[in-house]
């Protein structure tokens, strides 16, 4: 670092560029922490690192409380409407126990892969989101059946198994489908973007093996005390109304199931088409494609 004079009392600072290899992270803490003495010893100074470790580290640190505030912030909201539908506290609780179970045994999944290759920040909020979201539409759908066969008169186990049979094979379907479409991010040679699928289908995966084993546990040894306490209760959930429309939708594509398959795939491949001339690469001025 060089000082040059720009004037009487005035000085402007010049930084040479430092290359950060191996332990870069602790570097670059090092270098932070000198340049807070420097300027406690020198008032008047400021002193500004930057470059690409600083910006990721920044970036990390930043995406990391940006997630953690959103969890904050939306498990309240999502534990409101919940209850709402489900008019139990104890239903309630289900399907955020399920979300939280997924996102925490994805999240020590995801820590071997790091590594194999880089893992971006932004699989960390993949895995929140997806985590989340398809756990408490999984558990919404199994939770719902359960208390359905209960009002039927069946046992707990007995409700447990045939929720499995009906809202089971639904969230298998939908977890597979999921995380077939998630996979596909793999496929390009970018790191960013490979991390954010690993983090998907490890994130959709593991919710739907939580809300096949853990849940359905949960259920059975509850029992009718998964309805508790009933004087919350505001009306019984009614997922086993048949919806007109839907019926006449998935009554026509059962009677030809190939012939919307290869509709369906004709439709998706012709969507991906403009892909064939995509290159892959980094944006931005540093950035780089292939050749």
């Amino acid at each position: 670092m060089t000082a040059v004079p720009a004037g009487e009392g005035r000085f402007s600072l010049l930084a040479a560029q430092i290359p950060l290899h191996q332990g870069a992270p602790e570097a670059l803490e090092g270098v932070r922490a000198s340049a807070k003495a420097f300027m406690q010893q020198h008032p008047g100074t400021n002193l500004q690192i930057t470059g690409g470790q600083a910006i990721a580290d920044d970036f990390t640190r930043y995406a990391e409380a940006d997630t953690k505030r959103s969890e904050l912030t939306a498990l309240p909201l999502i534990a409101l409407i919940l209850l709402f539908v489900f008019g139990a506290l104890v239903a309630t609780g289900l399907p955020l126990l399920v979300g939280l179970l997924s996102i925490s045994v994805t999240m020590g999944l995801i820590y071997p892969l790091t590594g194999l290759f880089d893992v971006a920040t932004f699989a960390q909020s993949v895995i929140t989101m997806l985590g989340l979201g398809a756990g408490i539409d999984y558990a919404l759908l199994m939770v719902s059946r359960f208390r359905e066969e209960l009002g039927r008169g069946l046992l707990a186990p007995e409700a447990a198994a045939a929720s499995m049979q009906t809202a089971g094979r639904s969230v298998i379907w939908s977890g597979v489908t999921v995380a077939v479409a998630m996979s596909g991010l793999l496929l390009p040679p970018i790191p960013l973007i490979q991390s954010i699928g690993a983090g998907g289908v490890l994130a959709v995966l593991m919710t739907v093996l939580a809300s096949l084993t853990a849940l359905p546990a949960a259920l059975t040894l509850l029992g009718e005390r998964v309805n508790s306490p009933r004087r919350l209760s505001l009306r019984p959930t009614r997922l086993a109304e048949t919806s007109p429309g839907w019926a006449r939708w998935a009554r026509r594509v059962l009677a030809r199931p190939w012939h919307y398959a290869l509709l369906g795939t004709a439709l998706l491949v012709l969507l991906a088409l403009p892909l064939r001339g995509a290159q892959t690469g980094y944006g931005g001025r540093g950035g780089s494609r292939p050749e």
